[in-house]
């Protein structure tokens, strides 16, 4: 799976299933940034894994026109330096997916800019846009694991 898909590879009301993993260049690029922002080398690659699992759904809205869904998780293994102690420690992550692509020109014509979600049959999904049938799912995914690693390595909860 390229970093740009082009949402015209999914048909209306088809499923299309993907599983990547580290050997996809852009989610190697992913895992290394991670690596590096916690303090670490390219070295750590090794002891380390992202696997991405999605399923991509199209459908069209009056309202929205094509729309595509995309439900999964990914999940993450990788070396993080321990806030307590200062040691390396083994890090997972298993985050959920949830994100809808709507077309750029909607984003102004719902007056959606600040918007981070949307609501599609009774469920909320994380608002993203396309441009000229593409996207860019390295930002996507970016995002999710940011947004979801260990702040504080180490910490325990009590």
């Amino acid at each position: 799976m390229d970093q740009s898909f082009r949402i015209n590879k999914v048909r209306i009301d088809e499923v299309k299933e993907i599983k990547v993993d580290k050997g996809t260049k852009w989610l190697e690029e992913i895992l290394l940034e991670l690596l590096k922002d916690n303090g670490l080398s390219e070295q750590e690659l090794e002891s380390s894994a992202i696997n991405l699992s999605i399923k991509l759904d199209k459908e069209h809205f009056d309202e929205y026109g094509e729309v595509l869904f995309c439900e999964g998780r990914l999940e993450l293994k990788y070396p993080d330096i321990s806030v307590q102690t200062g040691e390396l420690i083994g890090q997972e992550l298993s985050i959920p997916m949830n994100c809808a692509f709507l077309e750029q020109n909607n984003e102004k014509k719902h007056h959606l800019e600040e918007e981070i979600t949307i609501f599609f049959s009774e469920q909320e999904w994380d608002l993203y846009y396309y441009k000229n049938n593409m996207t860019d799912f390295k930002v996507v995914v970016h995002e999710y694991v940011f947004l979801n690693k260990n702040p504080y390595p180490g910490m325990s909860n009590e």
